[in-house]
């Protein structure tokens, strides 16, 4: 069944008073759909979006309409990614921010799939100590309020890294801490990378992808003792899903009293 394209809601926030959220955790904590989710952004602006969504309060959804935003400041982005221009990698990293869009990969509704599409920020605001970045009503609802399947990402180990690909691959794993591994068909791990039509052969897609986020892992959390097994079709040298196998994180989750279901 061909599925529904879904574009973010149209609501107008502009009476709604945006909630502004300032919570201090170090931890990033995702939805599981924005984890599984497609986009495509540079290293420099997925750092910028991972700090900002550590500042938010996840506990607690939105009122309706109402977005959420948080500030980013210089002091904040050399602590955590230990830069030499802070300033000046903010700025360019909300920069750019403003323009990418996530697609919400296909969940059924109604008895239709569909797929949802919305931008990452409503706005982003230039004082002169401090980025205001103002996400989307719809998304907003992906970051907070979330009561069982999440994940979160310690921003120390995130600023380790040094490639997009391998931020990826650690936050999806960051779905099975509990188990310590994780089982992906290529497809699936393709659709999550936005690799679109790149790499069509596996042995370049293993080269330049899967391996190459892996080595970077392997390299800046060695203690995740992660690994890679690529799983064949019965009687098939095409190698159809992938299973990740890592150290299981013995940091308490921060919903303990929660049991979720982290099934890919």
């Amino acid at each position: 069944m061909d599925a529904e394209l879904v574009v973010g809601d149209l609501l107008d926030c502009d009476d709604m008073q945006p909630r502004l959220d300032r919570v201090v955790k170090g931890v990033a904590v995702q939805d599981n759909a924005l984890l599984r989710s497609a986009y495509t952004m540079t290293l420099l602006e997925k750092r910028l979006l991972m700090l900002a969504i550590s500042k938010v309060d996840h506990y607690n959804a939105p009122a309706r309409g109402q977005p959420i935003q948080v500030e980013v400041t210089p002091e904040e982005w050399a602590r955590i990614y230990r830069a030499n221009n802070p300033w000046v990698d903010l700025n360019k990293a909300a920069d750019m921010l403003m323009s990418r869009v996530v697609t919400i990969y296909p969940t059924e509704m109604n008895g239709r799939m569909r797929k949802r599409r919305m931008n990452w920020t409503d706005s982003c605001e230039y004082h002169d100590h401090k980025v205001v970045i103002r996400f989307g009503y719809s998304l907003s609802l992906e970051l907070a309020g979330m009561i069982d399947e999440f994940a979160q990402a310690d921003l120390l180990d995130v600023a380790k890294l040094d490639s997009m690909y391998a931020v990826r691959l650690y936050e999806m794993l960051k779905q099975f801490a509990d188990t310590g591994w994780m089982t992906i068909t290529i497809d699936e791990f393709r659709l999550a990378m936005d690799l679109g039509k790149k790499y069509p052969r596996f042995s370049e897609l293993n080269k330049r992808v899967i391996q190459a986020a892996v080595d970077g892992i392997k390299k800046k959390i060695p203690e995740m003792c992660l690994s890679v097994e690529h799983i064949k079709r019965k009687g098939s040298r095409a190698v159809t899903s992938l299973k990740f196998t890592f150290r299981r994180s013995e940091q308490q989750d921060l919903f303990s009293n929660i049991e979720g279901d982290t099934d890919w």
